[in-house]
């Protein structure tokens, strides 16, 4: 059974509430109907741990630059 999470950790920007953690999907729909902007990949990194798979990305958009963190287990 693969599993998903999705995770934001914002770095220069206090994010409200509701988008601090979110599902991928919820994510994704909110930041561009809130935005309406694009974001730049400045890094990205995959881990393995056990069984499962963590893809880190750090990137920015004009709110300044963040942390995505992508969990999949298998």
């Amino acid at each position: 059974m693969l599993s998903y999470n999705f995770y934001v950790f914002f770095l220069e920007y206090n994010a409200p509430r509701n988008m601090e953690v979110a599902g991928h999907n919820e994510f994704h729909s909110s930041v561009k109907a809130h935005q309406g902007q694009t974001e730049q990949e400045l890094a990205t990194k995959m881990l393995q741990i056990q069984s499962k798979r963590f893809y880190l990305d750090v990137k920015q958009n004009r709110r300044g630059r963040f942390i995505k963190v992508a969990e999949v287990s298998f």
